[in-house]
């Protein structure tokens, strides 16, 4: 990953942590001064967690793939160098 690539995971990992933060507070809020509005927007920033921690999800994900196959090719390069062949053993 870039280093901007980074920052934005970092940064969206951050945004997550306050907004799920937040999101507590309002709906434990809510339930202490049976606050209806209170409530419901605390329910409401549960989908905006969900959506920002589908991103976060997807920086990692997309972080160990780029990981994986780096590995992946790192071991192809060591078939290649011993020598073993092309095609399979069992075909």
């Amino acid at each position: 990953m870039t280093q901007n690539q980074h920052q934005s995971m970092r940064r969206s990992a951050i945004v997550l942590v306050i907004t799920a933060t937040v999101m507590v507070v309002e709906i434990l809020g809510g339930y202490a001064f049976n606050s209806m509005a209170l409530l419901a927007d605390g329910w409401h920033m549960g989908t905006h967690t969900l959506a920002i921690g589908i991103t976060v999800f997807a920086y990692y994900y997309a972080k160990s793939m780029q990981l994986i196959k780096r590995l992946l090719l790192a071991v192809g390069k060591w078939k290649f160098s011993v020598g073993t062949p092309a095609r399979s053993y069992y075909s």
